[in-house]
């Protein structure tokens, strides 16, 4: 993730936009709580949830250096309203919801 940061600075003077909107429900993923692989799950939450803490985390200092900026945290229906079978979206769709 830094080297994301980095790329944007150099590139474009600084960060003053995040828009964290990420996520992944991999078709074989849709199982019972006692059948999901945990290697599965680790996966599902490091991207789903993990990736806008770090975004975030490496971000905000260079938005500080400018005065500031705006982050903006999207998240799916999942959060709201989930489906049979999709257990790991369920929590990690709600926390970014405001």
């Amino acid at each position: 993730m830094p080297r994301v940061v980095e790329t944007a600075v150099s590139e474009w003077g600084g960060v003053d936009i995040l828009c964290n909107n990420v996520g992944i429900q991999p078709a074989n993923s849709y199982l019972p709580a006692h059948e999901f692989p945990e290697e599965m799950w680790d996966r599902i939450i490091d991207v789903n949830l993990k990736s806008f803490f770090l975004m975030t985390k490496y971000c905000v200092p260079e938005m500080k250096k400018r005065g500031g900026g705006a982050i903006i945290n999207t998240a799916s229906v999942q959060g709201l309203q989930s489906m049979q079978a999709c257990l790991p979206m369920q929590p990690v769709r709600a926390v970014p919801s405001p």
